[in-house]
This record gives C-alpha cells, sequence and structure tokens, in this order.
C-alpha cells in the first residue's frame, strides 16, 4: 500500500510539474520510470525503493541497495552509471546522491541536494556531472564526492549533462539548452526553445542533437550554439536522438520513430508502434531497438525501418509500457518496465531469455 501511494505522489507531481513548464497539451507520464545500465556482466536498475545488481546471463541478484534490512525510504529512478574506479554514482528522487561500490552495493559517499534527481549522471576526467529538480546542475568530485562547482537553471534539471571536448551540454525544463565550461560551470552558451527539453542530447562531428516539448529536433553547432536546422515531429519527444553514420533515429510520443538525415534533418523513414515512444531508441549492428508504453519492444532495420521482430509483454503494458531506454550488451537487449520487471531478450531474434520480478525476490 505505502509502494502504490509513493508512486501516486510521484504521478501527481509529473503532471502538475509537466503542464505547469510546458504549458501546453501533452501526455504526462502514466507510471513510475525504473532504467537500467549494464556494464561488463552486471545489470545495475534502478527500481523505485531500491538498486539492484543482477548477473546479466542469469538474472540472478546479486546485491540491493538498500540492503533490504535497512529503510531509508528513498526511491530511485535514475540508471547508475559506473566509474573507472569500481564505483556506482547514482542520483535519488529524495534529494540525495551516491557513490556506491559496483561489486556490494556498498555506500561510499552521500551528497545531499535540494531536489529530487530524475536522470543519470556523466563521470569523466574524475568529476561527477548531474542536474537536479532544485535547479542546479552539480560538479563533484568523483572520490569524495565534494562539490566543485553548481550551476543554476531557470527550472528543473532532468536531463542528463553530456561532457564533450571540455564543453558540458546539459538541456533543462526552462526550454534552454545550456554549454558549461565543464572545469568551472562558467556559461559559454544557450539556446532557447518552445519546449521543455528532458532527455540528453547527442554530441558528434561538432554538432547537438536534441528533442524538446514543442515537437522539434534540433541540430546546433556546438562551438557557438548557432541554429544549422529543426524538423517538427507529431508529438513531445523525451527521448536522446540516437546517430548511427548520417542518420538520426528519434521516436515521440505519437508513437512514431522516425529515421532523419543527421546533414539536414530531412525523413527517411517512419514506423508507427503501439503506445508512445517516451524512452530514447538504440541503435546497434544495424538494428534500432524502439520501446513503447503499450508493452512492446522493437527491432527494425537501420536503414529501412523495416520491422525485424517484436517482443509484447501483457504485464509491461498494464504497468505503463517501457518508459526507459533499452540496453544492448553482447547478444542481449535489456529492458525494464513500469512495473519493475527487468527482461532479457535475444537482440537477434526477440527471444525471452530470462525475466527479474522484484516482487518475488527476497534478495
Amino acid at each position: 500500500m505505502i509502494k502504490n501511494l509513493s508512486r501516486m505522489s510521484v504521478l501527481l507531481f509529473l503532471v502538475v510539474l509537466v503542464l505547469l513548464v510546458t504549458g501546453c497539451e501533452g501526455q504526462a507520464p502514466t507510471n513510475a520510470w525504473p532504467s537500467l545500465s549494464v556494464y561488463g556482466d552486471t545489470v545495475y536498475a534502478s527500481l523505485g525503493p531500491r538498486i539492484v545488481a543482477l548477473d546479466t546471463s542469469s538474472g540472478s541478484q546479486q546485491w540491493s541497495f538498500p540492503p533490504t534490512d535497512t529503510k531509508k525510504g528513498e526511491t530511485y529512478y535514475a540508471a547508475p552509471t559506473e566509474g573507472t574506479d569500481g564505483r556506482l554514482f547514482v542520483g535519488s528522487y529524495s534529494d540525495k546522491f551516491y557513490a556506491l561500490e559496483a561489486k556490494s552495493g556498498a555506500e561510499v559517499w552521500a551528497f545531499a541536494t535540494l531536489g529530487s534527481i530524475v536522470d543519470s549522471a556523466t563521470v569523466t576526467n574524475g568529476v561527477v556531472y548531474f542536474g537536479a529538480n532544485d535547479r542546479y546542475v552539480y560538479a563533484l568530485s568523483a572520490d569524495k564526492g565534494q562539490q566543485k562547482w553548481q550551476f543554476a537553471m531557470q527550472h528543473w534539471g532532468w536531463a542528463t549533462p553530456v561532457y564533450d571536448r571540455g564543453q558540458l551540454y546539459v538541456g533543462s525544463m526552462d526550454h534552454n539548452l545550456y554549454c558549461l565550461n565543464a572545469e568551472n560551470g562558467t556559461s559559454l552558451w544557450q539556446y532557447t526553445v518552445q519546449g521543455a527539453i528532458a532527455s540528453a542530447p547527442t554530441v558528434a562531428g561538432g554538432t547537438v542533437y536534441f528533442g524538446d516539448f514543442d515537437r522539434q529536433i534540433h541540430a546546433l553547432e556546438a562551438a557557438t550554439g548557432k541554429e544549422l536546422w529543426q524538423v517538427t515531429l507529431s508529438n513531445w519527444v523525451w527521448g536522446t536522438p540516437a546517430l548511427a553514420g548520417k542518420t538520426l533515429y528519434v521516436g515521440d510520443l505519437s508513437g512514431t520513430v522516425y529515421a532523419l538525415s543527421a546533414a539536414d534533418g530531412k525523413q527517411i523513414w517512419q514506423f508507427s508502434t503501439t503506445g508512445g515512444v517516451r524512452a530514447s531508441v538504440i541503435v546497434s549492428d544495424g538494428v534500432v531497438y524502439a520501446v513503447s508504453e503499450g508493452g512492446m519492444v522493437y527491432a527494425l532495420d537501420a536503414l529501412s525501418g523495416k520491422q525485424k521482430w517484436v517482443f509484447t509483454s501483457e504485464a509491461a503494458a498494464k504497468s505503463g509500457g517501457f518508459l526507459s531506454a533499452p540496453v544492448v550488451s553482447g547478444d542481449t537487449l535489456y529492458v525494464v518496465s513500469g512495473g519493475e520487471q527487468i527482461y532479457a531478450i535475444a537482440a537477434a531474434s526477440g527471444t525471452q531469455k530470462w525475466v527479474f520480478n522484484p516482487a518475488a525476490s527476497k534478495g
């Protein structure tokens, strides 16, 4: 009962927040949004009241944070990020940011913010960068969690910062994409759009690509913020565009996956799914993987957009579908549902290998 009330409070907050920030009609989240990451032979997943580590081959649980005999009363939705020192970095929806030992889940240090942390951190050169709903972007030392700087935005920060060549690119619910000096947090430029920005940009080849809640995909010159092109899609863009070669892949809440020319934004193909595509799509070995709120996982040919296979989960559909990005590791695709079930799926065929249900776990 307590868990259900917690989800309801998160949902109510998000509905009000999205309507206030966007000032327009659209679809707010329908459930919690568990997310995962994969490093080596371990799946790390934030599943609301806890973070778990699972074996990639079997789905068996290795550890849980906080330990099952500890009640922190916190919630976790951001996918953990692994550093180079055997540590994981993850924020909580309860205004805390943690460094954990990747092998055991033991807490190394904690840093308090004044707002919840929705998305993942970026770790590079011994520094951890993340945004929070207290309207700040933070830079902390990875070893001790000491603050190096903070940058004030005008609204909540839901998007993972992206580091590239000494610069940090971060989107905000205040309708701005900021380019910061990663060393000291000073603003180099900012670009204002007509909708909130809820996910990380993609930075490659001197260009920044990102989407917003005004149904736009933007391409900017990374050094100056000068607009190169923009295109209008059918609905809000929540996910990060995926770049493979000269093509950009992205989904929107209409349930459409698009392939666009990275040079000018012209559409190459589109594919319709069942349910909105809120999560980022990913591309691996010529295949585009997309998940939907309808509880579907799709594998599409990257060149033609033709469906290779589809995986369907009725349990996922009943719990809000799949809201966070899938991850490919080796020959396996990993996804997590709004109901906190984690699925391992054969990337080539769409056949389920295993499923982890936290409700059945005692670990």
